[in-house]
């Protein structure tokens, strides 16, 4: 069976959420399962031979964006309810 599980942060430091999707995934693949991980940004960890899809985020055009959201509101402008910053889809290597 092909499963894909979604995580917000493969972040270390966040401990809980990332010990629990790595132990069940790893279960999962052992008796079979073809498991894929999809999350924000580079996790920059692996576990198991596994690298992961990510939607990697603009991070410097999020911060310059909200500075100028933020310089707008001081001066009294109206600031736009959305902006949009574009991303990209990194995909896994194939092992």
């Amino acid at each position: 069976m092909k499963i894909l599980r979604s995580i917000h942060s493969l972040n270390p430091a966040t401990g809980g959420p990332l010990e629990s999707i790595k132990q069940s995934s790893l279960v999962l693949a052992a008796r079979g399962h073809h498991v894929e991980i999809v999350c924000f940004d580079s996790p920059g960890v692996q576990f198991g031979g596994v690298t992961f899809t990510h939607i990697q985020q603009n991070e410097v055009m999020m911060a310059r964006s909200a500075v100028e959201l933020l310089l707008e509101q001081i001066k009294g402008d109206v600031a736009p309810d959305h902006r949009v910053i574009d991303f990209s889809l990194k995909e896994a290597e194939r092992l």
